[in-house]
């Protein structure tokens, strides 16, 4: 069977149309913030204030992927749901200036955290507050992909997960640049 470069565009293009299905772009852009939920992607709503963003998810049954990039110098994000899910770090500088952590996944759910090739992802606490960690995971996290992550704690703990922690063969650099106390915490006390 003889294809043309035409087929190979339209096949190529078909694979990266389902590869976007289920996932959530959030970017940070100082201030401001901008999200985008496909149609394919049903329960999730996503608030925000400034550069605080809220998410909620109540699905129970599919798995979505929430990809973040962009900065800003005073904002958060808080995905609260009940089902595993993928946040992917695409070049994120995140630091929450003024209360609480700067990443909060409020799922006692499996949850991959992909740092994607070629980027650097920043992330850094308040100091005020009650959170424990500056990247706080209540679930069980898999951290993979082979970019940078560099993670301040200025409250407690750098990188915090309420279950068990692993790092994959293909995670790439995880940087504990300070913390308060452990540079990285598992609630249950394993990690792999």
């Amino acid at each position: 069977m003889k294809r043309t470069a035409a087929t190979f565009f339209l096949l190529l293009t078909t694979l990266a149309t389902m590869t976007a299905q289920g996932v959530v772009d959030i970017v940070f852009n100082g201030s401001k913030v901008s999200y985008n939920i496909p149609d394919s992607v049903s329960g999730v709503a996503i608030g925000k204030n400034g550069a605080k963003v809220t998410v909620v998810s109540s699905t129970t049954n599919k798995e979505y992927t929430f990809r973040v990039s962009g900065s800003t110098t005073n904002g958060s994000l808080t995905i609260n749901g009940q089902y595993k899910m993928k946040l992917e770090l695409a070049g994120l500088t995140l630091t929450n200036a003024s209360n609480g952590a700067a990443i909060d996944i409020e799922c006692s759910k499996r949850i991959d955290v992909v740092l994607d090739s070629g980027t650097v992802n920043t992330i850094c606490d308040s100091p005020k507050g009650s959170h424990t960690g500056a990247f706080y995971i209540k679930g069980h996290a898999e951290f993979k992909g082979e970019g940078t992550l560099n993670v301040t704690g200025l409250k407690k703990h750098a990188i915090k997960v309420g279950k068990f922690c692993e790092l994959k063969k293909s995670a790439g650099t995880i940087n504990i640049l300070g913390s308060v106390s452990d540079g990285r915490h598992c609630g249950e006390g394993k990690e792999s």
